[in-house]
């Protein structure tokens, strides 16, 4: 039992994509880049709670409570990789599905010889996914393991989402997915489909009868919240049941968070998410916003200087700053000095790279409201700074030195002028 509670309670590995549309998970924009890695924080739970149907998600009272990594790689044009909790589940886009084709963690190795379709293109709402999968391979005690069962994915919520960190995001898409399974372990392969090739073991009738009959089965129902312009679930729940004898033994749950912040900020560039979010992103007014030294009143801009890896992410609307979270209602430039005759504010920080603290430095053309904002990596509000500053050459000090090592983002508002600048603390 130990053995198969360990393997089921890391093998509910599903894929991961991002929709293109509030209600679609495309293909183009799914979520396996090769060398993403993810930083995942780790939530409380949600009442317990499975949700079925709703309109209204709400996160905002779960606690932060660990995290954990995920890594992606890819063998060729098909085939990826999913790392993490020391387990890796190997995918192949093959057509319009992305099947699972083998798993692995220290002492067990599987492979799927009938394959299981974890997510077919286009996915919108309403759309179902079934079949039955089976793998053999083996573990470091008994030699022999069998793995077989039944699996579900549907798109079956769509409403809003208020986010941990208090954002509300619109137009998210649920999916559930639902695995229902057992494992037999042997001590050796006598038996197994790989010697005998025997068809008749990897039939829809021989599986459902296993899962009748097996003393020991597992169910895993995960559930997943898609918004557009993203390549990862915003949130990612995992709720892991044991059975004996058809009778529930044990149960376990993990909720995960994938902050939109770091999504799009850690990982690499993303350029078609990066215009989705610019035109589609919580459906908020944009205004121009400029990365690095200066920022025009112009809406005929050149730029000199290479493009920053942030290009076209996005900043959203000032409420939210109250909150103390990253906005993204307007594209991030990056460049030097603007070119033609228009009029310039200037602001640099300096150093960018700290143990103890930073300078603002801003030069203003005229009178003009200041807000500075220190964001973690996760868009958490770390210091503030509002003022109302004369024409002239302004430095104002941000103080780091109790602050965790880590990414920081410097975000300043001059007027409707918005200037972001990332910091690292040492």
């Amino acid at each position: 039992m130990k053995l198969t509670k360990s393997l089921f309670a890391t093998a509910a590995i599903a894929t991961y994509t991002v929709i293109s549309f509030a209600t679609e998970i495309t293909r183009d924009l799914n979520a396996y880049r090769s060398g993403d890695r993810l930083e995942m924080q780790q939530i409380s739970a949600v009442n317990g709670k499975i949700y079925e149907d709703s309109t209204l998600y709400d996160f905002s009272g779960c606690e932060f409570t660990g995290s954990c990594r995920q890594v992606i790689s890819t063998y060729n044009d098909s085939l990826f990789s999913v790392y993490e909790n020391r387990a890796v589940s190997i995918y192949d886009g093959h057509g319009d599905s992305l099947l699972r084709i083998n798993y692995r963690q220290p002492g067990i190795n599987l492979k799927y010889f009938l394959t299981e379709a974890t997510l077919k293109y286009p996915f919108s709402y309403g759309d179902i996914i079934t079949g039955h999968f089976y793998a053999e391979g083996t573990d470091g005690a008994a030699g022999y393991l069998r793995h077989s069962g039944h699996y579900e994915v549907r798109a079956n919520g769509r409403g809003n989402m208020i986010t941990p960190e208090g954002d509300t995001i619109p137009n998210v898409l649920m999916t559930t997915y639902s695995r229902y399974g057992s494992t037999v372990s042997e001590p050796d392969f006598s038996r197994s489909y790989h010697r005998t090739k025997d068809n008749g073991m990897i039939s829809t009738d021989s599986i459902e009868h296993r899962l009748e009959t097996d003393s020991i089965t597992h169910r895993i129902i995960r559930q997943c919240w898609y918004a557009s312009g993203y390549r990862y679930p915003i949130i990612d729940i995992r709720y892991h049941y044991v059975y004996f004898y058809g009778v529930a033994t044990d149960s376990t749950m993990t909720a995960l968070y994938y902050s939109p912040t770091s999504q799009k900020y850690d990982l690499p560039s993303d350029p078609d998410n990066d215009v989705i979010r610019q035109n589609d992103y919580f459906n908020r007014n944009r205004s121009s916003v400029a990365t690095g030294n200066y920022s025009a009143k112009s809406n005929s801009r050149n730029y000199s200087g290479q493009l920053s890896n942030h290009d076209n992410n996005t900043l959203e609307n000032e409420s939210d700053f109250n909150r103390g979270n990253v906005d993204s209602g307007s594209n991030l430039e990056s460049g030097d000095i603007m070119s033609g005759n228009t009029v310039c504010n200037y602001c640099k920080v300096s150093p960018t790279v700290t143990s103890s603290s930073t300078s603002v430095n801003i030069v203003l053309y005229a009178d003009a409201q200041i807000k500075a904002r220190l964001l973690n990596s996760g868009g958490k509000m770390m210091w503030k700074y509002e003022n109302s500053l004369q024409s002239g050459t302004h430095n104002i000090t941000c103080d780091m030195t109790a602050f965790p090592t880590g990414n920081y983002l410097i975000v300043v508002s001059i007027g409707d002028e918005q200037f972001v600048n990332k910091v690292i603390k040492l």
